[in-house]
């Protein structure tokens, strides 16, 4: 399993973040997405900087991908919908932490937001959020 898709999962995974955006298939990968209906969010990895690391089992190196800098912009209707969409994201992901099978762990964490000005020309609102997400599969 890819990064992306590992977060997909987890996001698709918090019921009051699919109620805010009306369903799971508001959660986007980066693409054309100027005409999807609002609200929606787009998740990507912005950098990289992979290690090699002991596995939690003890038993072989694998690698684990560290990337300091994942967003996830939000765009709404309005500068309040986008803030409701990032309070759910941020209370959900800060700290999360998963160890899933077999041994694939993904740790996510806070790092900044940033409202970025109303888009009057598309009326659309735009909120970025930066997580720093550590992501270990044996299977990479």
């Amino acid at each position: 399993m890819f990064l992306e898709q590992a977060v997909l999962e987890v996001m698709t995974g918090i019921p009051e973040l699919i109620a805010l955006l009306g369903s799971a298939d508001n959660i986007l990968p980066r693409g054309d997405i100027q005409n999807h209906p609002l609200p929606y969010l787009v998740h990507f990895p912005v950098s990289a900087a992979p290690l090699h690391v002991h596995s939690r089992s003890g038993s072989s190196l694998v690698a684990q991908e560290h990337y300091p800098f994942y967003q996830v912009s939000v765009f709404g209707s309005t500068p309040l919908v986008c803030r409701q969409i990032a309070e759910v994201l941020k209370a959900s992901l800060d700290g999360f932490f998963e160890v899933g099978s077999p041994a694939t762990s993904i740790e996510i964490f806070l790092v900044n937001e940033r409202m970025i000005d109303y888009e009057q020309d598309v009326m659309v609102s735009h909120m970025a959020i930066d997580f720093q997400v550590f992501y270990e599969n044996p299977l990479l």
